[in-house]
């Protein structure tokens, strides 16, 4: 069977609406199944989504742009994220106690520790909201960052007032965690949504 549209090229799918055969450049896919443009373009319509444009091979990408955030998605894997950060940070927090004194609140290594599984948590807690929403995953996992850096930066300040520390250390802490975390969660959403939409 040949293309319906470019008669010297095999058609390599068939549209499910209509059973005109399809080449690579012709099939659209449209949750995972396989249309002409005619009929894509008839059945966005009918859902009241946005027009087919000509050479695209993904019709769920077009319509995303026009999707809100999934914000359930979002609150899960940020409260998802603290929790297993937490536990991390605190069995590390507690291990390197151990081997170093109580006393070591201050200590760069122990500081350097607890930043990189933070990050960590951020980009795999990204990821998989990213993953999970197949679209916009750099948003979601930026605005998944920022409701944990929001969390980080809490906790980070009750535990600064209780030690006393300098106000320069807490601004410059909160402000780290602030803008660093969001950063983070885009980026793992980003790699979620491309690795789904790959």
């Amino acid at each position: 069977m040949k293309c319906v549209n470019h008669s010297t090229l095999d058609a390599v799918e068939i549209c499910e609406k209509c059973g005109k055969g399809l080449c690579i450049n012709c099939k659209l896919e449209l949750h995972s199944r396989t249309y002409c443009h005619p009929c894509a373009q008839e059945i966005l319509t009918a859902l009241t989504l946005i027009n087919v444009k000509d050479g695209r091979s993904d019709i769920d990408t077009l319509g995303s742009d026009k999707r809100g955030l999934r914000w359930s998605l979002i609150y899960k894997g940020a409260l998802v994220t603290l929790v297993i950060g937490f536990i991390f940070e605190s069995y590390a927090g507690f291990m390197y106690s151990l081997t170093s004194g109580f006393n070591a609140v201050n200590d760069t290594t122990l500081i350097l520790i607890l930043v990189s599984i933070e990050v960590i948590c951020l980009l795999v807690g990204g990821f998989i909201v990213g993953t999970k929403a197949g679209y916009r995953g750099a948003k979601h996992g930026l605005s998944t960052g920022l409701i944990v850096g929001i969390g980080i930066a809490t906790f980070s300040l009750l535990g600064m007032l209780y030690d006393g520390t300098g106000t320069g250390w807490i601004i410059l802490t909160l402000a780290a965690e602030l803008l660093l975390s969001p950063g983070f969660g885009a980026l793992g959403g980003f790699l979620g949504e491309r690795l789904r939409n790959r």
